[in-house]
């Protein structure tokens, strides 16, 4: 994707239930066992918003995904209304035999575009491809597509300073580095902190993870070198079967979402 990838191929996410949140990839939260094992094919969900010092409301947004034998992913659509217009988002997941994701092609305004990805022996991802796709069939809710030009691609490589210690470097097309990821593991094995510095700007990112005592994510802060004054929070809370059922953001502690 173009979006953080672990640099192990430990995948440092919470299983809660039928729930899963993965701190890497930007995927829904499902967990695969769950979805497969119940044999659920497609999950259909309202939208409800809150602003500071109001009650929940029924958006008309709409979301569905879709899933296959394995409890996979393989469709996320989105149905995003405005006061203007109606927007429809669509992303298509497809894996390879180890349940990596090898290709995942989203939409952008009214172009679709693949990303592929390619991976090393140790799962570490080392290749992704951003191509132009083209809708075959005109469906969005049954999808097919045909890869087109190649519109750009990264290529990353991993070093492992200590257990606790492991960097990222991701380079451009031009093979110039231009990005540095740095995660930082505790003795558990779980991300405790992720940063990212940009070599142009010498801009720094940070997010930072707290666990609860069942090691699941209890939330997640994220600062900026650019704007320090400002911090973005996410704060997750569980049942007792530690089911994900609330998750509350926070902009510079104040409830935002």
């Amino acid at each position: 994707f173009p979006v953080t990838i672990p640099p192990s191929p430990k995948q440092c996410s919470t299983p809660v239930g039928n729930t899963t949140i993965t701190i890497y990839e930007k995927l829904p939260p499902f967990n695969p066992k769950f979805i497969a094992k119940n044999k659920i094919k497609q999950i259909q969900g309202k939208v409800y918003n809150k602003k500071t010092g109001d009650v929940m409301r029924l958006s008309d947004d709409e979301i569905n995904y879709y899933f296959n034998e394995q409890g996979q992913l393989i469709h996320r659509l989105e149905i995003v209304a405005t006061n203007t217009f109606i927007d429809t988002l669509s992303e298509v997941y497809q894996y390879n035999s180890k349940g990596k994701i090898s290709k995942k092609i989203k939409n952008i305004h009214d172009k679709f575009h693949a990303y592929s990805y390619s991976y090393d022996t140790a799962n570490y991802v080392t290749r992704i491809e951003t191509h132009e796709a083209l809708l075959t069939n005109g469906d969005l809710h049954s999808p097919e597509f045909e890869m087109d030009t190649l519109i750009d691609f990264e290529t990353m490589r991993y070093k492992t300073y200590s257990s606790t210690q492991r960097k990222k470097i991701v380079y451009n097309s031009y093979g110039n580095p231009y990005l540095d990821e740095i995660y930082y593991s505790n003795k558990e094995g779980q991300i405790v902190e992720i940063a990212k510095k940009l070599k142009i700007t010498s801009e720094i990112n940070e997010t930072k993870f707290n666990y609860t005592p069942s090691n699941l994510i209890d939330s997640v802060y994220m600062y900026s070198s650019v704007t320090p004054q400002e911090i973005e929070s996410h704060k997750y809370i569980y049942d007792k079967q530690n089911n994900l059922i609330y998750k509350k953001s926070y902009k510079n502690y104040r409830d935002w979402e």
